[in-house]
């Protein structure tokens, strides 16, 4: 679910109907984008705080709202997979708030956590193909348990200067000033999920900021 809202994947095939949790879990993201007048990209782990300060009510109905969809639309349907019924792996009836797996089966799935993981991520991502035409899928799927580390750009700044070495700022044409200076993939960064110096310009930071995953005009 990280990754479908950190990349923008799609999950299915109808483009109109967005999985409720997603729809959810972007609501918050817009209301907290909203309140600090900021579109930048940043995993939960590192505002968890802050969206709890600012978004405290919001993030409550949101958590109420997921785990109704959950006992409606989600641990259920685990249970029957190609028409045939896997009880056997957990017992769950629609609605209930509770699941209960016996602990010879719950010691399988721990003992095994990391090859199921991969196996998850790469049958996840094969899905994930049929609906989207995002690059590296499968490596954007694992990032799910990974965190998101971004290198630093300014080891390009020498190239970038053999081309822009006034520093005009491609997107509003001014120059931009030392302290102002960014580096901007054209390309969306969570599109390509790479650093690749064909794909980057200079801006100022201010704009940057504003044109977040959108390609400029």
């Amino acid at each position: 679910m990280e990754s479908n809202n950190f990349f923008d994947l799609f999950q299915g095939s109808n483009l109109q109907e967005t999985p409720l949790i997603v729809q959810y879990t972007k609501s918050l993201i817009k209301t907290y984008q909203d309140k600090i007048q900021d579109k930048k990209v940043i995993s939960y782990e590192h505002i968890e705080h802050s969206l709890l300060k600012l978004c405290y009510e919001e993030y409550r109905k949101i958590i109420a709202k997921t785990v109704s969809a959950i006992k409606q639309n989600v641990s259920y349907r685990f249970i029957y997979l190609n028409k045939k019924v896997y009880s056997n792996i957990y017992c769950y009836k629609k609605g209930d708030n509770s699941l209960f797996i016996n602990k010879g089966n719950l010691l399988e799935l721990k003992d095994n956590h990391y090859d199921l993981f991969d196996l998850i991520s790469f049958r996840w991502s094969l899905i994930h193909e049929t609906f989207n035409t995002s690059p590296r899928i499968n490596k954007k799927i694992k990032i799910l348990d990974e965190d998101i580390i971004r290198t630093n750009l300014k080891k390009f700044d020498k190239f970038l200067d053999c081309e822009n070495k006034n520093h005009i700022c491609v997107i509003c044409g001014k120059r931009i000033e030392d302290k102002e200076l960014s580096r901007d993939h054209v390309i969306p960064w969570l599109y390509l999920y790479s650093d690749d110096l064909w794909n980057l310009v200079c801006v100022h930071k201010k704009s940057n900021s504003s044109k977040s995953n959108i390609i400029p005009s």
